[in-house]
Formats: structure tokens, C-alpha cells, sequence
């Protein structure tokens, strides 16, 4: 199944809002205001409407009892929370098609020279055939995971070593890339799952690492 990416304002403009927040460079219990916001951002009041929507679903904001929303509030043990919690369901799903593909009943997921790393993990959930797995995953991708591959990568102390070792899965998918198509094997993608958990301990380090130029 692909996934087509198109983007509105009001998706834009939730990307914009999402680095803010996850970046800690906007506080937690900071209200946000569709007025403010429209002339902050200059755009017009709906699709700002639209874009708080979508970071509120996406566990970034919090609509109060008031009805007014302010965004949430995240401990470094929350974001480390959340990554790993994103790690294990990538996990569990590279884990089902492995084995579907062993098996044949999946065309398994196609690499090629210019897949990126956040187009495989969009190849994932675009994979999975459960619609709740491919909606949490999507919103998790596409704001969490998105925001952490954009930051600088972090060493991540005694797991650091392991990582390394970990990530060589990735050296076939967006580094030494092949020109020509191919469909990864039912052993890469259970290599590629047994390493999410190393793997996301370093995106959760990145974040932390952010959030603390914030503090």
C-alpha cells in the first residue's frame, strides 16, 4: 500500500507548531490562540483551526475544559516514553511481515537509491494491513519521528556501542544504496526489527538533547 504525502496549509503549519513544542522551544501549558497564531503565522483563521486539531491529536496539545488549548507538557522521561513506545510497534510490525513474507502472502517493502530514512519508516505503516497499527504509526512518523531525524544524531553512552552495531541494517536502505529496486529479504526486516529499540533510543536522545538548549 503507498501512502500519498500531500500536504495543506493547515498540515504546514502543524509541522511548524509540532518542532516548536517537541523542541521545547515552545513551553508546556503555553495557550494557543487562533487569532494570535493567524497573525503570527499569516494565514487565516481555519486552517490554523484545523492545525491545532492536528497537533492535539498528535499528543501535543491539550484542549482544556475551558475550550482553550495549550500545549502539553513533556518530561525528558515522557519523550524517551514515546519514542520507545513508537520503536516497539514498528518493531512488532517489521516482525509480522517477515513473517508474512516468509510465508509469500506480502509483497514485502521495495528499497531503491533514492529511498530516505523517513520514507522507509513511511513505508512501515504503509505496509501493515491493521488501519489502527497504520494511523497510530502515521501520526507517530509523521510528527515524532519526522522532527527526531531532522536533529543532529547523539551518542547515546552505554547503548551507543550496540546502536552502531544495530544501525548497519540501515547501510542497504539509505546509504549504500542499490540503483536498481529490490525487495528487502524476510532476515532484513527481522534485523531491521530487532534493532528499533537501540535505534529509538537515539532519535529520543536527539530530542532531549534539543529540548535542553530550551531550558
Amino acid at each position: 500500500m503507498e501512502i500519498q504525502m500531500n500536504k495543506r496549509t493547515a498540515d504546514y503549519i502543524a509541522d511548524q507548531l509540532a518542532d516548536q513544542i517537541l523542541s521545547g522551544a515552545i513551553r508546556g501549558g503555553t495557550p494557543l490562540k487562533q487569532e494570535e497564531l493567524s497573525g503570527l503565522l499569516g494565514a487565516s483563521r481555519i486552517p490554523v483551526r484545523e492545525a491545532l486539531q492536528i497537533i492535539e491529536h498528535q499528543g501535543l496539545a491539550v484542549r482544556l475544559a475551558t475550550r482553550h488549548v495549550v500545549t502539553a507538557d513533556f518530561s525528558d522521561a515522557h519523550i524517551r516514553e514515546i519514542y520507545g513506545i513508537i520503536g516497539d510497534i514498528e518493531r512488532r510490525v517489521l516482525c509480522d511481515l517477515a513473517a508474512s513474507e516468509q510465508q509469500g502472502e506480502n509483497p514485502g517493502i521495495f528499497v531503491e537509491e533514492t529511498l530516505t530514512e523517513l520514507e522507509f519508516h513511511r513505508r512501515i505503516y504503509g505496509m501493515t494491513d491493521n488501519a489502527y497499527v497504520r494511523n497510530i504509526l502515521k501520526n507517530a512518523v509523521e510528527c515524532y519521528v519526522r522532527f527526531a531525524i531532522s536533529l543532529p544524531r547523539q551518542e547515546t553512552g552505554s547503548a551507543d556501542a550496540e546502536y552502531r552495531k544495530g544501525t548497519e541494517w540501515q547501510d542497504g536502505f539509505w546509504q549504500k544504496r542499490e540503483v536498481k529496486s529490490r525487495q528487502l529479504s524476510a532476515n532484513e526486516l527481522r534485523g531491521a526489527a530487532a534493532q528499533m529499540e537501540p535505534y529509538y533510543e537515539e532519535l529520543a536522545a536527539r530530542v532531549v538533547t534539543e529540548r535542553g538548549k530550551h531550558q
